[in-house]
């Protein structure tokens, strides 16, 4: 693992990604349906296969709904080194 303090503020660490279920990504991709509702995709993939491990859509996600779907990840295939989460946004609170 590398730190790398490029600048105030910013703090960049990186993984050595050697075999599959050591690092996986996490994101939460908005979108809206038809007739203009708002969802969300919280999708997790494994960044050595770049293999979907989740694509899971709701209209808003709660944080005990994500460590839910992390769970059930970690029972089908183990946990990994680290979970990189790649972006937030903001849903309404649970």
């Amino acid at each position: 693992m590398s730190l790398d303090d490029s600048g105030e503020g910013s703090r960049k660490v990186s993984l050595e990604i050697g075999d599959s279920n050591d690092v996986w990504a996490m994101d939460f991709m908005p979108d809206r349906l038809l007739d203009e509702r708002p969802f969300q995709i919280l999708t997790i993939v494994d960044c050595f296969t770049r293999a979907a491990l989740s694509t899971a859509a709701r209209t808003y996600y709660c944080a005990f709904q994500v460590v839910d779907e992390l769970d059930r990840l970690y029972r089908l295939r183990g946990k990994p080194l680290s979970v990189r989460v790649v972006s937030v946004r903001f849903s309404p609170p649970c």
